[in-house]
């Protein structure tokens, strides 16, 4: 044995790796005895002097099949390795921190936490992964079983203490190392959270790596005193050290500009929804039924979904769902911050944000349910009030991708003389034409139709609404006509599309209803002719990529959880 510890460390290393040591796993730190974790495979108990282990079967080991399980052989190699000697052991501890991912338990965080004050100098030298689990109150990720979640009751005074003192321990050891710290904490905005992340602040500079949650909710002001703690225990400079600010308006104002395209002013998807009540906000299909995105559904969802890549021992540190901060964590949050940092900054961020982005004007509430109105008339279009009072006019030119939702026209309502609505329209089109780049503007019309049934005969509403016979056009789409007629004046856009909507236009049901069939001939020469109107009889939809032009999601049903910008 004395000739084999002569051997150099590498060499010495490559053994115990050959003879089948444990390496890349992740191992809970829980009590010898007790209640298993159900959340893994296999467990590894450590005690204050020296390392126990012992395997046991996961439950449910169906929903962890994308874990790479540990072989029994890896077991027993790495418990005989930890009786040899004194020597060997040491180093086997070392290995094994090093080697694999530690996680502190949220059912038994004393045990784990005793560990880590034991552990000598070198060791806590050599850890590289470690998950603490201080106080848990909801499911680690979002597609874990409440069944089998266990949450805290509350935070007692002596598990702060406890985790004081080992993370001040590990982290004034910790000079130099490769250490990445992950930490919930899900106590809030309460007096805990500061004496839990006060060792954090004590020992700046000691991490390579530090993710935080401080609740199971998303909190705006929660994930920026997280961040601000985070990177704080990675810095470099010492706790003198004020970093200079950057003087971001002295470049150029198209290095600016580049810069800006780079944040979350671009939102994944290019689409920006706006209505009267909720202002800007992003929403988008996590369900994989779009038939035109399924070739970016899972970038779309790399934006958006980061928690389930997190393992189910390990946690989630979503800043887009939770009170967190993690560097890995690429997920899309609405950027409130730049529109608050000065008035230019406001107004550059706005025109990265209109040029970037397909602007969506969507139906306000009462537009949406009621339609055109059979009372007074004096309403605005929510386009109207969109173009002429949401929009600076020198905004305007910066748009380049703009779509208006019409409301549904009920066709039973007789024809009048140009109502204040319809001359509010009027104005606010001379007001686009006046203002906007045309040339560089594509503008698309959705026509929202009613979805409600007369006599439970859908066939009698849609034939009503989309159909015509011969020369005779139905009074639907004459209204039609008469609110996209002002739009002449935009004649010289880049691109004009209409779209005539309904939640089945995009079906992707291998079986549609016959009525479908039967309208789905019609629906593109009634687009043409609502195009031709305002482009004119030579004007070639499909010639301008009309095919390719991607539906709004606002047609689908499941949406991600809309982000207020």
């Amino acid at each position: 044995m004395t000739a084999f510890m002569h051997l150099p460390f590498d060499i010495r290393q490559h053994v115990y790796r050959d003879a089948g040591m444990i390496t890349g796993a992740t191992i809970i730190l829980e009590p010898r005895k007790g209640v298993l974790s159900p959340y893994a495979y296999y467990s590894i108990y450590f005690q204050a002097n020296g390392m126990h282990m012992r395997k046991y079967e996961g439950w449910d080991p169906s929903y962890y099949s994308h874990f790479t399980s540990i072989e029994d052989e890896a077991f027993q190699v790495t418990y005989r390795l930890l009786t040899v000697s004194k020597d060997i052991s040491s180093e086997i501890k070392c290995l094994v921190c090093a080697k694999n991912t530690l996680v502190i338990s949220n059912e038994s965080p004393e045990t784990g936490l005793k560990f880590l004050q034991s552990l000598a100098p070198s060791e806590v030298h050599s850890l590289q992964s470690l998950f603490v689990h201080l106080f848990v109150k909801s499911p680690l990720v979002d597609n874990g079983s409440s069944s089998l979640f266990n949450a805290s009751l509350h935070l007692t005074v002596e598990r702060i203490t406890l985790w004081q003192h080992a993370a001040r321990h590990i982290l004034s050891h910790a000079q130099g190392s490769n250490l990445s710290l992950s930490l919930i904490c899900d106590t809030g905005n309460n007096v805990s959270t500061s004496a839990v992340l006060s060792p954090l602040l004590e020992f700046p500079g000691r991490l390579r790596d530090c993710q935080i949650r401080l609740y199971q909710e998303r909190n705006n002001h929660l994930s920026s005193l997280a961040q601000e703690v985070a990177n704080r225990a990675k810095e470099i400079a010492g706790p003198g050290h004020t970093q200079e600010v950057f003087r971001f308006f002295d470049l150029p104002p198209e290095i600016r500009l580049a810069i800006l395209l780079y944040t979350d002013l671009r939102t994944p998807s290019g689409l920006v929804y706006w209505n009267p009540q909720r202002g800007f906000y992003f929403m988008i299909s996590l369900q994989d039924r779009h038939p035109y995105d399924k070739s970016s559904y899972h970038f779309l969802r790399s934006f958006l979904k980061c928690g389930n890549r997190e393992s189910p021992m390990t946690g989630c540190f979503c800043r887009a769902r939770r009170s967190a901060y993690s560097s890995r964590c690429q997920c899309w949050t609405a950027p409130r911050s730049l529109f608050l940092v000065n008035k230019q900054m406001y107004r550059e961020a706005l025109s990265v944000l209109y040029s970037s982005n397909r602007i969506i004007v969507m139906l306000s509430l009462a537009a949406s349910s009621n339609g055109e109105s059979r009372g007074p008339s004096h309403l605005r279009l929510d386009s109207s009030r969109f173009i002429t009072r949401h929009m600076w006019p020198d905004m305007l030119r910066n748009l380049r991708n703009l779509e208006l939702v019409l409301p549904p026209f009920d066709p039973e309502i007789p024809a009048e003389a140009p109502s204040p609505m319809y001359l509010d329209w009027c104005f606010a089109i001379d007001h686009l034409a006046a203002h906007a780049n045309l040339r560089s503007l594509s503008l698309v019309i959705q026509v929202a139709l009613r979805s409600n049934f007369v006599n439970g005969d859908p066939r009698t509403e849609f034939r009503h609404y989309v159909t015509h016979d011969g020369e005779k056009s139905t009074p639907l789409l004459r209204k039609h006509i008469s609110y996209l007629t002002p739009l002449r004046k935009l004649q010289r856009l880049k691109d004009f599309f209409v779209f005539l909507q309904w939640p089945w236009y995009f079906s992707q049901d291998p079986e549609p209803p016959i009525f479908l069939n039967m309208l789905y001939p019609h629906i593109p020469e009634l687009e043409l002719c609502l195009e031709r109107c305002v482009m004119g009889q030579g004007y070639d939809n499909w010639g301008r990529g009309k095919p390719e032009k991607r539906p709004s999601g606002w047609l689908f049903e499941d949406y991600h959880e809309p982000d207020q910008m």
